[in-house]
């Protein structure tokens, strides 16, 4: 329940975390801010919904839940061909930078366990696959 005595549906998360999905949420509070001070945007009543992100800790957190959205990855995809062009470019680095993280792992002496996807080096557990 906030403040104001409302309830407010949240989404627990584990194993992830949330300060940087926190200053994306702030990102978008400043681009709904620049929307509805443009008054072409306004007239056509665009907006950003963004939603609150209360990380617990660096492994978990809370985020509240918004029904009835449009996630902004689902609103740009097969929308236009450029915005196809821009996801799979997007595709693209996240998994050239995730076989960065591979090779730099692997070059740790480090080792992927088959059972749960994690990274572990001699001395233990060492993060998460991405």
């Amino acid at each position: 329940r906030g403040s104001d005595g409302r309830e407010y549906p949240f989404v627990a998360k584990g194993s992830e975390d949330l300060r940087q999905d926190d200053r994306i949420e702030r990102l978008f509070r400043a681009m709904d801010a620049l929307l509805a001070a443009h008054p072409g945007s306004r007239n056509r009543g665009l907006s950003v919904r963004t939603f609150h992100v209360a990380p617990l800790s660096a492994r978990c957190g809370l985020l509240e839940f918004v029904g009835g959205t449009t996630p902004v990855l689902e609103a740009v995809r097969g929308s236009t061909k450029q915005g196809n062009i821009c996801i799979k470019e997007h595709q693209h680095w996240i998994r050239a930078q995730a076989s960065a993280r591979d090779k730099d792992v692997t070059a740790q002496n480090a080792t992927i366990d088959p059972k749960n996807g994690m990274y572990r080096r001699r001395s233990g557990l060492v993060g998460a696959k991405y």
